[in-house]
């Protein structure tokens, strides 16, 4: 059979997926262009519809010597070109074909990009005075797209620098299109690298070497599939096969379409979202993300719940995030169940859990089932190949869902500190561990014991799900391939304008046609410490160094301290300022972060969410010369990363909700992207001791019944 067309014509699968290679571009000298695969053209069709509310980042809060201040300010932006010259798509753009038929959008790749180098980087100077949390909020996420173009740009780095205080903020910015959370990881952990190396090889003058370094072109998901169907048949066969295939997966469609399912609890009503007025863009939404993080006590208590129970931390995240919902689901139905719209088909969503299951988005990586990116070949059905140390930058995600029929789970009161976490509901926890023995009756043991009991089962069945979507690698690319497809056609129909209008109540009856818990897609990133460890160490300042930044650590402080926006507030956008005569400190204490091994990953079995046990190798085209920093004398100065202060996010959606879990420094944090106008803090936050708690909060409260 011939190649499938390309992605933008794909509405009919006749074959096998097919290979989109790079050639020479025809008009632009030295470029290199191909098709955008079929997830990488969803990701790019919303991104030009919601105007970059698919766009991916990651913060990263740094800690060092003051006097490295001159050395860092100079060091960031060469490591930026260094990656942009290591991974292509960093200097790729999107070309978008005029005529249909010649195949729709094209990545198109140039050495030092289209803008040249230097375009891609900003140093905004010091901490603005609405603080760091401030600006992402304010101008990163929901104010106008002024860092990405699809036509022009696809990612950019953006530094403050506060020398004073020895801190540093690098975010790193992307389209969707071109990567996903973990190739972003990757790419932050070869930036602290190239960051800390001893020396970076000088970069070729462009454009007038006439033979740049030309780094791995990343190909598209379909075009690393392995040959499918794995056993050889006949032309007629292979159109049966995929037939079959787009028919299993419209018929699960269906089936999922009939499904009713939990909402996601404390949705605003109509009025009271459209009050709380409009983001840039004209998107009416306002994206706010809110992180919890649990402290140490609990995190060790939860991997040893875990392992004993056989399941992965990860696998317990989501029974922990479905009970929250069907709990608090419930929660809400009895404070509402005097009124006799709470309870009717046409209202605006049920707000009762009974009978009900959570359905959970599942996005992940599909890298473990490739075996072009294996290092080795899977042993067994239920065990894969690792993927490679440093992968080039990609979007390999696939997608998947979870049904979770769990009703509402209380957790035993007496197992909980919920009082004296909630104070420490905004960072990792100290040093002190805020947990002491309770002196349980034995009525409140047996509870805790029948509370632990249930949580396992379900962790079981969770875990089951999982074995079941993993036991078969070519049926679950067969069924990512044909959902990409619809994926692809969907996003084209929405660049397009061509979707059905939302009703502008802001209501949503999407949980009686089966489309999941209010869209809550989650995804579990596993431990991050393999990819940040909390301290690299610094290369020696040459003695000019050291003398020139005695004004620099001399500058004076501001006795005013960063605000942060109201909860309930959205506040204005502002698009990125000059730095403050006045340096302002952040908003939050530094935790201290000693030069140790990394904590020991979640689970000791294989996972498609697990990160490599290896860290990321220096660069490749252009290494660093001298000793790895790792092996520097320990009395060496660090570079410290200061966990309290991560954030991996996106910019969502209107009413979209977004969970991630990690674990970084041995606490397990659940960070929530949400739109602002439709849930406030009081359906997302951790709460007060006394108070309502909204779903973070509910999450502590049954992991920590749990230990």
């Amino acid at each position: 059979m011939g190649s499938l067309p390309l992605a933008s014509q794909r509405h009919y699968i006749l074959s096998r997926p097919p290979s989109l290679p790079w050639s020479p571009h025809p008009s632009i000298p030295g470029a290199q262009t191909r098709p955008l695969g079929l997830v990488e053209t969803f990701f790019h069709n919303m991104s030009v519809f919601h105007r970059g509310r698919t766009d991916i980042f990651v913060r990263l809060p740094l800690s060092f010597p003051p006097s490295y201040a001159p050395f860092l300010r100079e060091r960031a932006p060469r490591a930026w070109e260094v990656l942009r010259a290591e991974h292509a798509l960093l200097d790729a753009w999107v070309e978008e074909e005029e005529e249909e038929e010649e195949g729709g959008a094209r990545f198109v790749w140039r050495a030092g990009g289209k803008e040249g180098r230097g375009e891609g980087f900003s140093d905004l100077g010091e901490v603005p005075a609405q603080g760091v949390e401030g600006w992402i909020e304010g101008t990163l996420l929901n104010g106008p797209r002024t860092f990405l173009q699809q036509e022009s740009k696809l990612a950019h780095c953006v530094m403050f620098l506060t020398p004073h205080l020895g801190q540093a903020e690098i975010i790193l910015i992307s389209s969707h299109a071109i990567a996903d959370g973990l190739s972003l990881l990757h790419l932050s952990s070869h930036l602290l690298r190239l960051l800390t190396a001893p020396s970076l090889a000088p970069l070729p003058n462009l454009p007038t070497s006439s033979s740049p370094p030309t780094p791995q072109l990343p190909l598209s998901l379909e075009s690393l599939f392995p040959p499918l169907p794995t056993r050889r048949r006949s032309p007629a066969q292979l159109r049966w096969f995929w037939a079959l295939a787009r028919v299993r997966a419209e018929v699960r469609a269906a089936r999922l379409g009939k499904v009713k399912s939990v909402a996601f609890p404390g949705r605003r009503s109509g009025r009271e979202v459209q009050d709380k007025g409009e983001g840039q863009g004209g998107d009416n939404v306002w994206t706010r993300w809110s992180t919890m993080w649990l402290d140490e006590h609990t995190t060790a208590g939860l991997r040893r719940w875990a392992k004993r129970e056989g399941v992965t931390v990860g696998q317990l995240a989501y029974v922990v995030t479905g009970t929250a919902i069907s709990n608090l689901s419930s929660r809400s139905s009895s404070s509402h169940s005097t009124s006799p719209s709470s309870t009717s088909p046409t209202s605006s969503t049920p707000t009762s859990s009974d009978g009900l299951p959570t359905l959970l988005g599942l996005p992940y990586s599909l890298r473990p089932f490739l075996p072009s990116l294996a290092v080795s070949p899977s042993p067994s059905p239920s065990i894969f190949p690792t993927p490679p140390a440093s992968p080039p930058l990609s979007n390999l995600l696939g997608f998947a869902g979870l049904v979770l029929p769990f009703p509402p789970l209380p957790a035993p009161s007496s197992s909980s500190c919920f009082s004296q976490c909630s104070s420490q509901r905004s960072s990792p926890s100290s040093s002190s561990d805020p947990h002491t023995e309770s002196s349980d009756t034995p009525g409140k043991g047996q509870e805790q014991e029948k509370f632990r009991k249930e949580m396992a089962r379900r962790a079981r069945l969770v875990r089951a799900q999982f074995s079941a979507m993993w036991a078969d690698p070519e049926a679950l690319l067969v069924g990512n391939y044909v959902n990409a497809i619809g994926r692809a056609k969907l996003g084209k129909r929405v660049k397009e304008g061509e979707r059905e209008k939302k009703e502008e109540s802001g209501e949503s009856d999407g949980w009686a046609r089966g489309r999941g818990t209010s869209g809550l897609n989650a995804s579990m990133l596993g431990n991050l410490d393999t990819f940040l460890p909390p301290s690299l160490a610094l290369p020696p300042l040459p003695p000019s160094s050291n003398s020139s930044t005695t004004t620099t650590t001399s500058l004076p402080t501001s006795s005013h301290s960063s605000p942060h926006p109201s909860q309930d507030t959205l506040p204005t956008p502002t698009p990125p300022s000059p730095p403050l005569p006045l340096p302002l400190p952040l908003p939050l204490p530094t935790p201290t972060l000693a030069p140790t091994s990394s904590q020991p990953p979640l689970s000791s079995s294989p996972s498609p969410f697990s990160p490599p046990a290896n860290p990321p190798p220096n660069s490749t085209l252009f290494p660093v010369s001298g000793p790895e920093s790792s092996q520097l004398p320990s009395s060496s100065p660090f570079l410290s990363f200061r966990r309290a202060h991560l954030l991996i996010g996106v910019r969502c959606r209107p009413s979209e909700l977004l969970l991630e879990s990690y674990t970084s420094g041995g606490q397990l944090a659940f960070s929530l992207g949400h739109d602002a106008r439709v849930w406030g803090e009081e359906a997302i936050g951790p709460g007060e001791e006394g108070g309502r708690r909204g779903f973070l909060g509910e999450v502590r409260r049954l992991a920590e019944g749990l230990v």
